[in-house]
């Protein structure tokens, strides 16, 4: 193998404390790298592994360290369409609630104790939580949506489940209660038009209760 002259050109300059590599990374940071992956899967750049691999990176990004190598061979492909995010299909009133099978689960279990999902982290299609004897809280504002719908299974017998949503999220209540409730309320102006994201929300609680939030 012949000798590299320069060593130093092979590594990447845009890492490191002297380009701020080391400086933490905010939401809207992670945010806009998750468009970016989005707006490239969309156009066939990556596949379906490399992008859920790569979303799951970003949600746990901590410094632009993280954040820049997820997205660097994206900047440097050939010429094609600009890479835009995409956004996410609108919701037809009337149309048939059902979240995509895309494969990734998450369970829940609060079991006389609690749990807790905040900030930016990634959101399966599919959610199933669990409250006896305990609680927990489900925050989706921030987090990474694996596409449009999500299908929220609760089950909360003497327990119960705090869910928040963003303003833009329709709402969709199967929520079974037996000497229990299950309620949606919002503390804000809900935006015009039609819904960005629609969350399905079902199961049974008894002497327990569902709450969905929905708020900026």
């Amino acid at each position: 193998m012949a000798a590299v002259d320069n060593p130093g050109a092979l590594e990447p300059s845009d890492v490191g404390p002297l380009v701020g590599g080391n400086q933490p990374v905010s939401a809207t940071d992670r945010e806009l790298v998750r468009q970016l992956l989005d707006a490239a899967a969309g156009q066939g750049r990556l596949d379906p592994a490399d992008y859920s691999r790569r979303v799951e990176l970003a949600a746990r990004a901590v410094t632009f360290d993280d954040l820049i190598p997820l997205t660097r061979d994206l900047q440097a492909l050939s010429p094609g369409p600009a890479l835009s995010p995409i956004p996410l299909a609108p919701t037809r009133p009337g149309a048939e609630a059902v979240a995509a099978d895309d494969g990734q689960r998450l369970n829940l279990v609060g079991l006389f104790s609690g749990f807790d999902r905040r900030g930016p982290w990634l959101a399966p299609g599919s959610i199933t939580a669990w409250a006896t004897f305990g609680g927990g809280e489900i925050d989706l504002r921030q987090a990474i949506w694996a596409g449009p719908v999500i299908e929220l299974t609760v089950t909360a017998v003497c327990g119960g489940v705090d869910i928040k949503a963003p303003l833009d999220t329709e709402v969709v209540n199967q929520v079974v209660s037996v000497f229990g409730g299950a309620t949606v309320s919002t503390d804000g102006r809900r935006p015009a038009g039609p819904r960005r994201r629609r969350l399905i929300v079902k199961g049974f609680c008894a002497f327990g209760g569902v709450t969905v939030k929905l708020s900026d």
